[in-house]
C-alpha cells in the first residue's frame, strides 16, 4: 500500500517522538476511526521495523569481523586504539546500514510472518479497566511501543493471560524479541490457557526474530504437523521460507 507524503510526515514525527502533544493525540484519534489510515500506519511500521532489524544484523556482522581484525593488532599497542576504532566503525556502519535499509528488506524473518492479532473490544468500565482500555487502544492503533509500555504497567500483568499475550505481541512487533520471548514462554507453561497454542507459534517467531534460527525452525516444523493448530499454515510457510 502506498503511503501518502502527508501521512508519511505525520508518521515520521510520531515515530521519532518529535510530534507535538495535540497533534499526537489527533493522530491517535484518527487511527482509531480511520481503517485506511491504520493500514498505512501498519505499512509504515513494517518498513521501519524492517530497517531496524537490518541495521542490527548488519552492524553485528560487521562488528564481529572488526573484532577479529582488531585482535591481530599487536598487544603493545594501546587498548584505546582498539576502542576508538571500534566506536568509529560502529557509527559509520550503522549509518550505512540505515541508508541501505531504505532499498532492501532483511532476508529471513519479517513482521509479515506475524499473523494479525486485532485485539479485543474495549471494556469501558472501572478505573482498572480504563487503564487496560488505554493499552488496548494503543495496540489496536498499531502503536505497539506505547501498548507494550501501558500493558507492562498493569498490576496483574504476570497472572493475566490476556494482558500477557498482548503485551508479548506488542513487544515482538516493536522489535523487542527477547522480552517477547520471555512472556510467550510464560504462556506456554500454562497448557490450560486459551493462548497456549498461539503462544507456541510466537515463541518460534521471537526466536527467529532474535536470530535463533535452529530453535525457531524446530518448533515451526512441529507446529506445521499439528492439524488443529490455529497457525499451522503460517508455520508451514515459515518452514518453507527457512529451508
Amino acid at each position: 500500500m502506498d503511503i501518502r507524503p502527508e501521512d508519511f510526515e505525520r508518521f515520521e514525527a510520531y515515530w521519532s517522538g518529535e510530534m507535538l502533544e495535540p497533534n499526537r493525540q489527533q493522530l491517535e484519534i484518527d487511527l482509531l476511526v480511520d481503517p485506511l489510515l491504520q493500514q498505512r500506519f501498519a505499512e509504515y511500521k513494517r518498513i521501519r521495523e524492517g530497517l531496524d532489524q537490518l541495521a542490527r544484523k548488519e552492524v553485528h556482522k560487521q562488528l564481529k569481523a572488526l573484532d577479529q581484525s582488531l585482535d591481530a593488532i599487536p598487544q603493545h599497542r594501546h587498548q584505546k586504539v582498539k576502542s576508538k576504532t571500534r566506536v568509529l566503525f560502529l557509527f559509520g556502519g550503522l549509518a550505512a546500514c540505515l541508508s541501505l535499509g531504505w532499498l532492501f528488506y532483511p532476508e529471513g524473518y519479517s513482521v509479515d510472518n506475524l499473523p494479525h492479532e486485532e485485539g479485543i473490544p474495549l471494556l469501558m468500565a472501572d478505573q482498572d479497566n480504563r487503564v487496560f482500555d488505554s493499552a488496548m487502544s494503543s495496540y489496536r492503533s498499531v502503536d505497539f511501543s506505547e501498548a507494550a509500555r501501558a500493558f507492562s504497567g498493569l498490576p496483574d500483568m504476570e497472572e493475566n493471560d490476556t494482558i500477557l499475550f498482548y503485551l508479548a505481541n506488542a513487544e515482538l512487533r516493536s522489535g523487542n524479541s527477547a522480552i517477547a520471548l520471555k512472556h510467550f514462554k510464560a504462556l506456554t507453561d500454562r497448557r490450560e490457557s486459551v493462548f497456549y497454542d498461539k503462544a507456541r507459534y510466537y515463541v518460534a517467531m521471537a526466536h527467529w526474530s532474535a536470530g535463533n534460527d535452529r530453535e525457531a525452525f524446530g518448533l515451526l516444523r512441529q507446529i506445521a504437523k499439528e492439524p488443529k493448530h490455529p497457525y499451522r499454515h503460517q508455520a508451514q510457510a515459515a518452514v518453507e521460507q527457512m529451508e
